[in-house]
C-alpha cells in the first residue's frame, strides 16, 4: 500500500487515502504439498469407510441369515442321510436348497448393484479429474503469458492452487 498524494483544499492538505502498489503472494510449496497429501489420505479413508460399511451391511448376518440358511441346508442333508427314502426329508432338502440359493442370489445382487454404483462413481470422478486438469493446464498457460502482470498472475496462481486442492481430493476417490 502507498499513500496517495494529499489534495490542497482551502489552504489545508486533505488526505486521499492509500492505493495498492502491488500484490505479493506468499506461498509455501512444502506446506501446500503436505496439506494436499493429507487431504488425499482423508478422502481415501472416507471412501473406504463409506463402501466398506455398505458391504458390511450387505453381508451382515442379521440381514442375510446366511449362516443359519447354510446350517439348515446341511442339517437337511443330515436328516436325509438317516432316512434316504423319506419323501418329506427330500422335499425339505429341496426347499432348503432353494432358500439357500435365494439368499446367496440376494447377496450377489446387492453386491453387484454396489459394484455398478462404484463403476459409475469412478466414471464421474474421471470426468471431473479431466475437467480439473484441463482447467489447471489453461491456468498454467495464462500464468506463463501474464507473468509480467504480477496482480493478474497472482490471481491465476491462487485459482490454480484451489484447483490443485480439489484435485488432491479426487485422487483418492
Amino acid at each position: 500500500m502507498e499513500e496517495r498524494m494529499p489534495s490542497l483544499s482551502q489552504g489545508a492538505l486533505i488526505g486521499n487515502g492509500v492505493k495498492v502498489s502491488g500484490v505479493i503472494r506468499y506461498y509455501d510449496k512444502y506446506l501446500d504439498q503436505q496439506v494436499a497429501r493429507k487431504n488425499t489420505e482423508l478422502e481415501e479413508q472416507n471412501v473406504y469407510e463409506s463402501y466398506f460399511g455398505r458391504i458390511e451391511s450387505v453381508l451382515n448376518e442379521d440381514n442375510t441369515h446366511l449362516t443359519q440358511t447354510i446350517t439348515d441346508f446341511f442339517n437337511g442333508w443330515q436328516d436325509l442321510s438317516t432316512d434316504p427314502q423319506s419323501v418329506p426329508n427330500r422335499e425339505a432338502i429341496v426347499s432348503k436348497g432353494q432358500n439357500l440359493t435365494r439368499t446367496i442370489s440376494s447377496i450377489y445382487d446387492e453386491l453387484k448393484s454396489l459394484q455398478m454404483e462404484l463403476n459409475n462413481n469412478v466414471r464421474m470422478e474421471v470426468t471431473e479429474i479431466n475437467r480439473l486438469t484441463a482447467s489447471i493446464a489453461s491456468l498454467n498457460g495464462k500464468i506463463f503469458e501474464g507473468s509480467s502482470s504480477t496482480t493478474e498472475a497472482n490471481a491465476y496462481l491462487n485459482q490454480r492452487t484451489e484447483l490443485l486442492r480439489q484435485l488432491s481430493e479426487k485422487s483418492a476417490s
